[in-house]
């Protein structure tokens, strides 16, 4: 398919709808859907023009907002002397089938790329649809296909990225989780404070020294701008991370643990992938959320007042080493079943949803 270059998109451009037109390659049907292309144009419409070899028109200054497509064929180009105009008609709609199929489907994909193309992907983070690597000589398909083939193991007993966790931390812990690489089971605290903490530099530094001296395997996001005075610390070492999809971690068998501020989200999150959790609360109603962790549902361990790297290495030890974090990681595992069972048919989740919903149709 060749494709004329369109002009740049405008603000306006982007809610336009889109018309396809095909003119009949003969002087007579080109004109009067030219002008009619123009007026639609005028009233709001983007317009692409789809023409075969045989058609007569060839794009003027007047229509330099259209969009040209061409129908691959193989008619030969006699065949417009000596079939005639109806028999020729006839023919193209025949022989284009195929060809004119191809063309909208790669204009509804180049359309889909076009409205997408500032929107995150959200299992590629930071990554907009823009982003994405392309080349002139083969399809964004082709190029993730030979991505894909690239990490294929297959029967390889390893894979060699020439890269560092430095500097992508939560891409080689997916593609470690799609390539099955083993990691020891509950060997890792995951360390997430939320969306809205601020802490100082003294409390950062401590916990850090407190976690280095646990001697335990952690992954710790932290969030740019929750440290006050600070961006980003540019000196922390590979276990620091600005961004991880906090869900797909927690449900990870590596993660041992989660060290959390004990919000809403967060807590409901790793009670449903049944990971315990070493409490520290800041504000509003996770300090509630983090007394029912460790007194009603007696699968957290709270952490109170200034923690100092002592207080951690501590609490850290008593989840990840000691037979009491043992002990709380069966009874998150236990409760986590019994959250499944509630959200599955006949569970009382499931049953609350349903009343809701045949409530609604009542009124």
């Amino acid at each position: 398919m060749d494709i004329g270059k369109n002009p740049p998109t405008t603000c306006f451009e982007k809610w336009r709808k889109r018309l396809v037109l095909i003119p009949i390659p003969a002087q007579g049907h080109i004109s009067p859907i030219m002008q009619l292309a123009k007026a639609l144009h005028l009233k709001g419409f983007s317009i692409t023009v789809a023409q075969t070899k045989f058609s007569y028109f060839s794009p003027l200054d007047d229509f330099t907002d259209f969009q040209f497509i061409t129908i691959l064929e193989s008619l030969p180009e006699s065949d417009l002397e000596n079939l005639g105009k109806i028999l020729l008609a006839l023919k193209l709609n025949k022989e284009c089938h195929v060809g004119f199929k191809e063309c909208l489907g790669q204009l509804l994909l180049q359309h889909e790329f076009k409205e997408k193309q500032d929107e995150l992907v959200p299992e590629f983070h930071p990554l907009r649809y823009r982003d994405f690597p392309d080349s002139r000589r083969a399809p964004l398909e082709s190029i993730t296909e030979l991505y894909r083939n690239a990490v294929d193991k297959r029967t390889a007993s390893s894979v060699i990225i020439n890269t560092s966790s430095c500097l992508e931390s939560s891409s080689l812990f997916c593609l470690q989780e799609s390539l099955e690489i083993p990691q020891k089971q509950n060997s890792v605290i995951f360390v997430g404070l939320g969306s809205l903490a601020l802490m100082e530099i003294n409390e950062v530094m401590e916990m850090v020294s407190g976690l280095a001296a646990s001697n335990q395997n952690f992954l710790w996001v932290i969030r740019p701008g929750s440290i006050r005075c600070s961006e980003w610390l540019e000196s922390l070492p590979d276990e620091f991370i600005k961004w991880a999809p906090q869900k797909e971690v927690l449900a990870h068998p590596a993660i041992g643990g989660f060290w959390s501020h004990c919000g809403w989200n967060s807590t409901l999150e790793s009670l449903g992938e049944g990971v315990p959790m070493i409490c520290k609360p800041f504000t509003g109603d996770q300090k509630v959320n983090a007394r029912y962790m460790e007194c009603v549902w007696k699968i957290g361990m709270q952490v109170e007042g200034d923690p100092d790297r002592g207080a951690v290495e501590r609490a850290v030890r008593r989840l990840m080493v000691c037979e009491e974090g043992e002990v709380t990681r069966m009874r998150a595992v236990t409760l986590k079943k019994k959250l499944r069972r509630s959200v599955r048919s006949g569970g009382s989740s499931h049953n609350s949803l349903e009343e809701f919903v045949n409530f609604l149709r009542t009124l």
